[in-house]
């Protein structure tokens, strides 16, 4: 798993531990346990994105950096999880841009 820097810099101030340091790093993981652990409390919480977006594609943007789920059969997402409709890196953007031309902003 593979947590954007500032989101696991977030979670991870939810974890008590006397551990600092290299004592720390030595038992921190974000596989098995430990990363499922990590995205459950992330899931708990209410996250933003800067910029005009949907919270679907949104959704799906973070789950491809945790995961690095980007290039996989997207297919196989629907079935796993409950968004029926993955979009790819192209359909993100030319969704995203033509909105963008529709108000006007470019």
């Amino acid at each position: 798993m593979f947590f954007p820097l500032a989101f696991l810099s977030e979670v991870m101030g939810d974890f008590k531990t006397k551990e600092k340091g290299d004592a720390f790093l030595k038992r921190f993981n974000v596989s098995k346990h430990g990363g499922y652990e990590l995205y459950k409390r992330a899931c708990k919480r209410k996250w933003t994105m800067a910029g005009k977006i949907e919270n679907t594609q949104a959704a799906q943007i973070v789950f491809h950096s945790i995961f690095g789920t980007v290039c996989e059969d997207l297919g196989v997402l629907s079935q796993i999880t409950n968004t029926k409709k993955w979009y790819t890196r192209e359909e993100r953007w030319a969704l995203h841009s033509n909105k963008v031309l529709q108000r006007g902003e470019l």
